[in-house]
């Protein structure tokens, strides 16, 4: 996954709602460690023989992991076109004078219209590097761009570096971690991604402002559509994501009956069961390698509502909105 053209809106917005004005760009994700042992982070040291994983505290990405590592430790020469051309002095040879040399010589000049050009000097940042306990076969681990910026003085061209950087070596969008908070607690904070927002007290309008999204575009109108069709089956709450999972939103029937979307990738919906707030934070291609992990993923194409409905009523739901068979509803 390539690096960001340019520092993106929901960076700024984790950084906004950061607890401290200092931070970290940072990422937690959780991989199988048979996936580990393939290789799949051996770019990063990274490695494991099936039951334990073996790694370094930190790394400098080497050139060869992508465009973004090569700057980390070459440097970068922007060509500024964004910007007005300025005049440039070039020349300084020495020629005769009206092309006789007898006559003697002057230093001839010349100017033209250029692109400024602005230099990025190599920073060799390293990625720090933490490997949570393994379990189930699985393993999270923490990752943060070694240096720590403050939003009062924001360093934007740092800032676009170090995200850049980790979403190329990582192939996953970034986050932001205030600078106060150990590396373990961290971890362990990835636990706490949802928040419910009472039934009556929500609709779609009010979930695009929690995950701070501006609402109008033919895309975000499909999504409300969708909404309002799920909600049409009597959720329990609606639950947006925070923090990593920023781009979810969802309604939690029962603690073991939940829909989720995805503002980003919103070709099909999921159902989870009880081990949703683990399967949540997978990522797509990791769901989708795994289709007996607890889920069912409907696509929406035509008909897609009826097969909820009945994926719904099959697991004990009343989707007309009275008591469900022997289960309450969540608060």
């Amino acid at each position: 996954m390539p690096g960001y053209a340019k520092i993106p809106s929901f960076i700024n917005d984790l950084v906004a709602r950061c607890s401290t004005d200092t931070f970290y760009v940072s990422k937690a994700r959780t991989y199988s460690l048979s996936d580990l042992a393939s290789g799949a982070l051996e770019h990063l040291g990274i490695t494991s023989d099936g039951t334990s994983v073996q790694h370094t505290e930190a790394v400098v990405p080497e050139a060869t992991n992508g465009r973004w590592s090569r700057y980390n430790t070459d440097g970068r020469l922007v060509v500024r076109k964004d910007l007005p051309k300025v005049e440039k002095v070039i020349g300084g040879w020495e020629v005769p004078n009206f092309g006789d040399r007898k006559r003697g010589s002057h230093v001839h000049y010349s100017t033209r219209q250029v692109f400024r050009r602005e230099v990025w000097y190599a920073n060799q940042l390293p990625i720090l590097i933490r490997v949570g306990g393994a379990a189930n076969g699985q393993v999270t681990i923490g990752f943060r761009v070694d240096r720590v910026f403050d939003r009062t003085e924001l360093d934007e061209r740092g800032l676009h570096l170090a995200a850049s950087l980790l979403r190329e070596n990582l192939n996953a969008h970034v986050s932001i971690v205030s600078s106060t908070l150990s590396v373990a607690d961290w971890l362990d904070d990835q636990q706490v991604t949802w928040e419910l927002l009472p039934r009556g007290e929500a609709n779609f309008i009010k979930v695009l402002k929690h995950l701070k999204r501006s609402p109008g575009s033919p895309r975000l109108k499909t999504m409300q559509n969708r909404f309002e069709a799920v909600e049409r089956f009597h959720p329990g709450a609606v639950i947006v994501g925070v923090g990593e999972f920023s781009h979810y939103f969802g309604f939690k029937f029962r603690e073991d009956l939940v829909v989720l979307e995805n503002l980003d990738y919103g070709n099909a919906l999921y159902v989870m069961y009880e081990d949703w707030t683990t399967l949540s934070r997978r990522s797509r291609i990791d769901l989708l390698s795994n289709p007996e992990a607890g889920y069912d993923r409907i696509i929406h194409k035509e008909g897609w509502e009826n097969r909820l409905k009945a994926v719904l009523a099959l697991k004990g739901h009343d989707v007309t909105g009275g008591k469900e068979s022997g289960r309450g509803q969540s608060e």
